[in-house]
């Protein structure tokens, strides 16, 4: 019922040219590979949906999220408390059941390519950000396949 209610949105939203942007963090209390997967599952083949952004939950300190990381709550284990770390993208401080820190930024990357390089999403991507945005868009996209791709080569390597 609620994936239909976001596919209602989208419609409606679209059809009177309302901009939107789903937003999604990763790695957040009691999340599994599966359950990751499946949020990216949905919005890779949603073609109402134009652009989305994918964080790596961060516990900044003062937060209930970074005493659990610390007290080792739900699942949660942080691993460092180095603050030029507590970054949304490219960067986890904490580790998720049996996902590593590595293994959130994997994901994410693996969400960013997966998602934008959908031939749909391409020119509500190119009509948002313009040409100049577009080209810094292909970097990060270029950047993450890169990632992507030596990630699958290190394992089979191993």
């Amino acid at each position: 019922m609620l994936l239909e209610s976001y596919a209602t949105a989208y419609r409606l939203t679209n059809k009177y040219g309302i901009e939107t942007l789903d937003s999604v963090m990763l790695g957040l209390p009691g999340e599994t590979r599966e359950t990751i997967k499946k949020t990216l599952s949905y919005l890779r083949h949603a073609r109402g949906i134009h652009q989305a952004s994918y964080s790596i939950a961060i516990p900044y300190p003062g937060t209930e999220l970074y005493e659990m990381a610390k007290k080792g709550e739900h699942g949660l284990r942080l691993m460092t408390e180095d603050f030029s770390e507590f970054r949304r993208y490219g960067s986890a401080v904490m580790s998720v059941g049996d996902l590593s820190p590595d293994d959130l930024i994997k994901l994410q990357n693996d969400a960013f390519v997966s998602i934008y390089l959908a031939p749909w999403r391409i020119r509500p991507m190119l009509k948002k950000m313009g040409i100049i945005g577009g080209l810094l868009m292909l970097i990060r996209l270029i950047i993450s396949i890169t990632h992507f791709l030596s990630n699958k080569v290190s394992k089979r390597s191993q």
